[in-house]
């Protein structure tokens, strides 16, 4: 391999990837026998091809001073990488596609990790996802792209637990979890509201993902009401629900994201990876090639033909994907956000890896036991709980008084290990965001863009934009 360190300048990535260009040329040359031990000189750096020495290839290849053609006078055609700005979901999802094609790139990502907005922070034998996240077993690209088994994933139940007049009523899919059928009959919701519920869980089972983001583009809110859902429906279950998955509870995101992530849950289970959300982008980069992927490597300027980097220095690109997150463009969407409070405890009142919802309460959305499907994102004998907010402002004092509503839980003995604030969690989808479903493409200014914020704001959306524009090139 090529030895480059990410730390170098961007004249010596522009020289790598220049030179590893000509050396897989060579190899596709029909008939060709002949080559190099070593490229000349390439930008005023020697290149040594490593690659062919690696599979005893040594002595085939000669050494040539100036230029770039063979000893025999086969010619080399030279191609600039594409340049991809962005590690997250769509850039790291755009590389792969890239890589599958034996397409040249070069990976740049501002931060020192892989992932965007899907990553996790690590404290104390924690771990702690940036604001709490899961993941659908039954997005179609992910499925293509990355290995479900080796993320190790373990299912959330399928229902809830709602916390109400002081306890907490169960609610579960029947097919699922047929035990907790009449538990499920003397819960929350009234008994008309279930069998709507169920009605609408087996028509969007059998509805293919593309089919949901064609339907009539309303606010999820009027779509619900119109299916018939009471008030105690939309209060007591939809909006804590659906608010932990939109960031928003009014209701107002489109119904055509309603339905497109309604239909995932209904044929397969959110879950969650064993090491984390940082698992999945961490996965990803670990298919590509090394000496492609820069960390802490800010980009401050874009054009189709090249970006610069912070310290000034150029490098050029056969194409220039923007894989950056939607919100450095002054007309991006709006914003949905979310605080994640992460609690150490010695034991919870209830048993199981259930979503908890929490209507009653003021700052409270959502909470569950990370420890019940992961024990090993906790230290030894401890439990990790993830205490979602919608609001932005929510402190700790805020939560514990919250937590008071809860049944069986002693506030004294928990610990806060972490207060984690998300302002800018997902791209906000009212109707109309979703027209059409799909707007990955090329941007006003000439170069490819991709993210959730062109698709369905989710992991799926982020990794089939990712894909599409590197299909593209």
């Amino acid at each position: 391999m090529l030895p480059l360190n990410i730390q170098q300048s961007a004249g010596n990535v522009r020289d790598r990837a220049f030179a590893e260009m000509a050396h897989q040329d060579a190899h596709r040359l029909s008939g060709f026998r002949e080559g190099f031990q070593s490229f000349g000189q390439a930008g005023g750096m020697a290149m040594l091809c490593c690659r062919c020495n690696v599979v005893a290839m040594c002595n085939v290849f000669e050494t040539i001073q100036t230029g770039f053609s063979c000893k025999a006078g086969y010619g080399f055609f030279m191609t600039k990488p594409i340049l991809i700005v962005g590690g997250g979901l769509s850039g790291l999802a755009c590389a792969v596609t890239l890589a599958k094609a034996g397409k040249p790139f070069e990976l740049f990502e501002g931060s020192n990790r892989w992932g965007g907005r899907a990553g996790s922070d690590y404290k104390d034998g924690y771990i702690l996802d940036r604001g709490f996240q899961v993941f659908l077993d039954a997005y179609p690209t992910a499925t293509e792209l990355l290995d479900l088994e080796a993320l190790e994933l373990k299912p959330f139940a399928s229902g809830a637990l709602v916390c109400m007049g002081g306890g907490l009523k169960q609610m579960a899919d029947p097919f699922r979890h047929p035990r907790a059928f009449f538990r499920t009959l003397a819960g929350p919701l009234p008994p008309a509201d279930l069998l709507r519920l169920g009605r609408l869980t087996l028509k969007l089972k059998s509805m293919l993902p593309e089919d949901a983001l064609l339907v009539p583009d309303v606010s999820t809110l009027t779509f619900l009401q119109n299916f018939g859902f009471s008030d105690k429906a939309l209060v007591r279950f939809w909006r804590p629900f659906l608010g932990g998955i939109f960031l928003e509870a009014e209701l107002s995101t489109s119904s055509r994201m309603f339905h497109f992530v309604f239909s995932l849950f209904a044929r397969g289970r959110a879950t969650l990876p064993r090491e984390g959300m940082q698992a999945i982008p961490d996965q990803l980069a670990a298919k590509l090639p090394k000496d492609s992927l820069h960390l802490n490597t800010r980009v401050t300027e874009l054009t189709p033909e090249g970006v610069r980097f912070a310290d000034g220095a150029w490098v050029d690109g056969s194409a220039v994907v923007d894989a950056r997150d939607p919100w450095v463009d002054p007309e991006a969407p709006g914003a949905c956000g979310t605080v994640c409070f992460y609690f150490a405890c010695d034991v919870v009142p209830w048993t199981g890896p259930w979503l908890v919802l929490c209507p009653e309460t003021e700052h409270i959305n959502t909470l569950t036991d990370l420890t019940s499907l992961h024990p090993g994102v906790a230290p030894a004998g401890k439990h990790l709980v993830s205490v979602s907010s919608l609001n932005p402002n929510a402190i700790e004092e805020d939560v514990r008084a919250d937590l008071l509503a809860l049944p069986g839980v002693n506030v004294a003995h928990w610990t806060l290990i972490e207060r984690i604030a998300v302002p800018y969690a997902l791209p906000a989808q009212p109707p109309g965001h979703l027209s059409p479903p799909s707007r990955t493409g090329a941007s006003v200014n000439g170069f490819l863009r991709c993210g959730d914020f062109l698709e369905t704001a989710s992991i799926e959306g982020a990794l089939a934009s990712g894909k599409r524009v590197g299909e593209l090139l």
